[in-house]
């Protein structure tokens, strides 16, 4: 349900790399940003997710790269990709769009990309020393979440391509042929207090996009391996 400080997320429906992507809060702003391009005609708005988790104090995404195989075996790569943005979050500051907006090339705009890939550019694996530093989780709590956000990846991934399998006109996978695909997931979080016991995370996974065409060159130089 819709709550009086309800933010939500609008973006033109053909563009990439995070361009004019703007976090807001009421229908004015939507209206003056969609005005400023009239050649625009299709827009997605989407309600912005709340509590999101973060990575030394800062939003970010998750990119896992999925590979569909004939007709039809699908196959999630476990090495994920952890984005971030390249300022700190702060939830009522709507206006710092590099707060708020984790797509790599964003943060590149504004940056030096050498710069951009040591700040920005880490692996899942990477949260589990965060979570112990940031919260005191000890070495197997942070690795449960971890790896519930894994697993939340993988259940979402299967889900979508049972949903898109008979639908021809939009996903006809062949025998024969295969697809690489970028999928982009955000993670927020629940606090579970349940007995009095210390708090820990219970990680809801959310699907943001699917990428046909997967940019390889925003692992940055450290991570290229990948």
């Amino acid at each position: 349900a819709q709550t009086p400080d309800q933010a939500w997320i609008l973006k033109p429906s053909v563009t990439n790399k995070g361009a004019e992507v703007t976090v807001l809060r009421d229908y004015a702003t939507m209206a003056d940003v969609v005005g400023e391009w009239p050649d625009v005609r299709e827009w997605v708005l989407q309600a912005y997710v709340a509590r999101p988790l973060l990575h030394r104090r800062k939003k970010f995404h998750l990119r896992c790269y999925v590979l569909a195989v004939g007709d039809l075996s699908v196959y999630v790569w476990r090495q994920v990709l952890l984005l971030s943005s390249a300022m700190e979050y702060d939830e009522q500051d709507l206006g710092n769009q590099l707060a708020h907006i984790t797509n790599t090339a964003r943060q590149v705009e504004d940056g030096e990309p050498h710069l951009v890939a040591e700040e920005c550019v880490f692996l899942l694996d990477d949260l589990v020393g965060d979570l112990r530093t940031s919260r005191g989780f000890k070495l197997e709590e942070a690795e449960g979440v971890v790896e519930g956000i894994r697993r939340g990846m993988e259940e979402v991934t299967g889900e979508l391509f049972k949903a898109l399998h008979g639908e021809r006109t939009v996903f006809a996978p062949l025998p024969q042929c295969f697809e690489l695909l970028g999928l982009d997931f955000l993670v927020s979080l629940d606090e579970d207090k349940e007995g009095g016991k210390t708090p820990s995370l219970v990680p809801q996974v959310h699907l943001l996009e699917v990428n046909p065409g997967p940019d390889f060159k925003q692992t940055g130089p450290r991570l290229r391996s990948l």
